[in-house]
């Protein structure tokens, strides 16, 4: 299990560098968001071409959303249909940083 963390002034860049994903590697990425809470997040999956756990990640996904937080994960173009299309799911970092700034624009018009 291998994540490497990235803090950025206004999300953390979370890397998985190994070829698959497990749910071990789903409780290493809990207790390191717990340390983090309150972040935006995005995900780099980009490098597994095996990914369990797909449930697991939709539930946190949807924690962050209910936080109002950006929980957007980055994975390769083949595995992008493994997961449901209601999810924050881009193939490439452009998209998720574009994602973020168009979810960030968002919650600064509702605040208004």
């Amino acid at each position: 299990m291998s994540l490497n963390l990235n803090k950025d002034n206004d999300y953390l860049l979370i890397e998985h560098s190994e070829t698959s994903w497990s749910q071990s590697d789903f409780d290493a990425l809990k207790q390191l968001l717990d340390a983090e809470e309150g972040k935006h997040v995005m995900l780099d999956l980009s490098a597994c071409n095996a990914i369990a756990s797909i449930d697991t990640l939709q539930s946190l996904q949807g924690e962050a959303m209910d936080a109002n937080q950006s929980f957007i994960i980055l994975v390769a173009l083949e595995q992008m249909g493994q997961f449901n299309e209601d999810m924050a799911v881009v193939p490439s970092m452009t998209e998720a940083i574009d994602w973020f700034e168009m979810e960030d624009m968002q919650r600064q018009l509702m605040a208004e």
